[in-house]
């Protein structure tokens, strides 16, 4: 690539994404031209999430959901929070979402496992799995999906949540 990405007139970066960053850049063309390795660079460094205040309050809300602990999921609630869904309308307040999950829950038999995230104050963005029993059906499966988070001191305000959920 970099021979034929050379005589051409564009310039070719060749990159490998990650859903974190796109900080992967195999090959740079530098300004004299000549195409170089990245790790002679040095490497771009991306401060670690993992310890983020948003973190814990996502674990301890999950750990709510999946324990159906009301008290637990409401300290992570601002009052008037609102959870938007993909496949039925929002749930509108603390109380009212924390009731919600207390049902449906232990109904499904759900467990909630955040799985990444990456942070901008003051939104966080999640990958999360889900262990599940659909009534349906009764077969246990995984279910994964995706959350944008809204926090305002250090309180939930809204979540909007996306998965592919066909029951």
């Amino acid at each position: 690539i970099l021979d034929i990405a050379s005589r051409c007139e564009i310039v070719v970066i060749v990159i490998y994404a990650t859903w974190a960053c796109m900080d992967h850049l195999l090959y740079i063309r530098g300004r004299e031209g000549r195409w170089r390795n990245k790790r002679n660079l040095g490497r771009i460094r991306v401060k670690s999430q993992n310890q983020h205040r948003y973190r814990n309050i996502i674990q301890q809300y999950y750990h709510g959901c999946s324990t159906a602990n009301f008290d637990l999921m409401m300290s992570t609630f601002d009052p008037d929070v609102v959870h938007y869904f993909v496949d039925h309308s929002p749930v509108r307040g603390s109380e009212a979402l924390a009731n919600y999950w207390m049902k449906i829950g232990p109904r499904t038999q759900a467990s909630w496992t955040l799985d990444h995230i990456l942070i901008q104050e003051p939104e966080a963005v999640i990958e999360w799995s889900m262990p599940w029993t659909p009534p349906r059906d009764q077969k246990r499966q995984v279910l994964r999906g995706t959350e944008w988070y809204i926090f305002e001191n250090d309180k939930i305000v809204e979540i909007r949540s996306y998965h592919n959920n066909y029951y």
